[in-house]
Parts: structure tokens; C-alpha cells; sequence
């Protein structure tokens, strides 16, 4: 398959490139500057020029293509209109063609939760992302259009020494202390960025369309012990201390809200359909071997 990707130097998006590419399918990357180009060219990765925020340059791209997988995010207030905007037109791009499309969302979307099984629970976004809740419908909808679109909800991904577990590390080392918000009861859904990467491919050749799928490795460690095992990797043991939500907020706005969410989520749905999963190491692995984030 050919595949267009957006956000494909980004921390989830290279990881998915590198396992599109390892499976045989080929990947074309969208790419913003001079310096993305050549890091994506230097992979194998041809290169389309072009900016998330003007997708009309660069969407006659689809044509070329059997799939799209988008994990783009500007990460600034303009996101949701921009997003909103880019899903628009590649949807309208891909209508009537049966091609795959692939938004990824997350698992912030549903609030505080604990499920079983079912990947349509009411949702209950926190403020930072309640502007997703439509674009999901959006995209689920556009299975009426012939599109084999998708929702993808990762949880929090870690590994590689990234994401807001490798912060929890960098930040420890940086501050002789690990920080977390809130009391540290409440358990993070998550996933590594190896394994999340593998179930984007598996939905790329597999997935019918109008599919959600909650992406969480089952892992259920509380966010005390998550920080317990961030400290130990930033060679701090157990040196890690709660602040309130209030305070966090003030430091790093509506973020905070999800990193206080009590999140246990199960795979069963996206094993059954796809049958993916998880085979990277645990968090607790991740960190007791610390490899990654020294």
C-alpha cells in the first residue's frame, strides 16, 4: 500500500512510518520545512511539502494514494479549527473512493472511565479536548461516504524515552524530584508508541470502516507509582511530590486536567476485530531498565 501520512516526524507518526515501512508498504510524508524533508527523505520516505494549516496545497496528494493515516497536531490554539478544517477536506478528498483514513483521538476524550469492553461509552472529554468529539463523528460518519474511516484512541503513549513518561524522567533529573498533580491515585491508560505504531498497520490493512478503537496495553499502575518508577529511572529514587490540580493548572493550563483522569480501559474490542496485541515492554519494564531515558 501506498500511504499518506501526516505527522510523520513527530513522535508517534515516525514510529508509525518505520512499521508501515518495515511490513513493505510505502509511505509519503507530509512535511512542513526544509528540515523535515531531508529527515524524512533520509528514511525512504518521499516527501510531500505542505502545512496543516493550508491542506488545499497539498491534498491532491490523496490522489496518489490507497490510505491515509493522520497524526499531525500543531500543539497551539489554532489546532482545533486547523484540524477541523484538514479532516474536512481529506474526507472530501478520499469520498467515494473506499480508500482508508485513519484520525487519531485519545483517550482524554472519554473523562474518568472504567470499561470492560465497550468503545462508545458516553464521552466526557476534558476542556483541552472536547473540540475532538466532533471531528470523531465527522470521520465515523464519513463511512456513508465510502471512506474506511477509523478513530484510533491511544492512551498515554510512552517508550523510546518520549511522551509525558519520558517529561515525568527529564524532569525529575532536571529538578532532583518527580512532580506529578494531583493525590497520584488515579491510574493513566497506557500504551507504547511500538505497539500503538503496529495497531495503526493493523487498521491500515485490516479495519472495516466507521470502527473506534481504544488502543491501551491493560497496564494499570497508578500515577504514584508511575512517578515512584520515573524517579527511579531519572536516578532519584523514590524522590517524587504531588501538587494540586489548582497549582498545575496555573503552570501548564487545561493539561493538567488529564493527567489527573482515572483512566482503566480494556483492548478486548480492537484484539477481537484486529487481533493486536501489545508485545512491547510493560512501563514497568520500560523504566526498571531505564536503557531509553539516560
Amino acid at each position: 500500500m501506498k500511504v499518506f501520512l501526516t505527522g510523520a516526524t513527530g513522535y508517534i507518526g515516525s514510529t508509525v512510518a518505520e512499521s508501515l515501512q518495515t511490513v513493505g508498504h510505502q509511505v509519503i510524508g507530509l512535511a512542513r520545512s526544509e528540515q523535515a524533508a531531508q529527515s524524512l527523505e533520509a528514511v525512504g520516505i518521499e516527501v510531500v511539502r505542505g502545512d496543516l494549516h493550508q491542506p488545499l496545497k497539498w491534498i491532491e496528494a490523496l490522489c496518489q494514494v490507497d490510505g491515509v493515516i493522520h497524526t499531525a497536531a500543531t500543539k497551539d490554539e489554532k489546532m482545533p479549527n486547523c484540524d477541523r478544517i484538514a479532516v474536512t477536506e481529506m474526507l472530501s478528498a478520499l469520498s467515494g473512493t473506499g480508500k482508508a483514513f485513519i484520525y487519531t483521538s485519545g483517550t482524554w476524550i472519554l473523562g474518568n472511565i472504567n470499561s470492560d469492553v465497550n468503545e462508545q461509552p458516553p464521552l466526557n472529554p476534558i476542556p483541552l479536548m472536547a473540540w475532538r468529539s466532533e471531528i470523531e463523528q465527522q470521520v465515523l460518519a464519513a463511512k456513508e461516504r465510502q471512506v474506511r474511516s477509523v478513530v484510533l484512541r491511544p492512551g498515554m503513549v510512552y517508550g523510546r524515552g518520549g511522551g509525558l513518561v519520558g517529561q515525568l524522567v527529564a524532569g525529575g533529573r532536571s529538578n532532583g524530584v518527580v512532580q506529578f498533580v494531583g493525590t497520584g491515585d488515579n491510574h493513566w491508560a497506557l500504551v507504547h508508541v511500538e505497539d500503538l505504531a503496529r495497531c495503526y498497520v493493523k487498521v491500515i490493512e485490516q479495519s472495516p470502516g466507521g470502527m473506534v478503537f481504544n488502543v491501551v496495553d491493560e497496564c494499570s499502575l497508578s500515577l504514584r507509582e508511575i512517578a515512584r518508577l520515573a524517579s527511579q529511572a531519572a536516578g532519584i529514587s523514590g524522590r517524587i511530590q504531588g501538587q494540586s490540580l489548582e497549582a498545575a493548572r496555573q503552570q501548564i493550563g487545561l493539561l493538567a486536567d488529564g493527567l489527573v483522569l482515572d483512566q482503566q480501559l480494556s483492548n478486548t474490542h480492537v484484539r477481537q476485530i484486529l487481533n493486536w496485541q501489545p508485545i512491547a515492554r510493560s512501563l514497568l519494564e520500560e523504566l526498571e531498565l531505564k536503557v531509553e531515558y539516560i
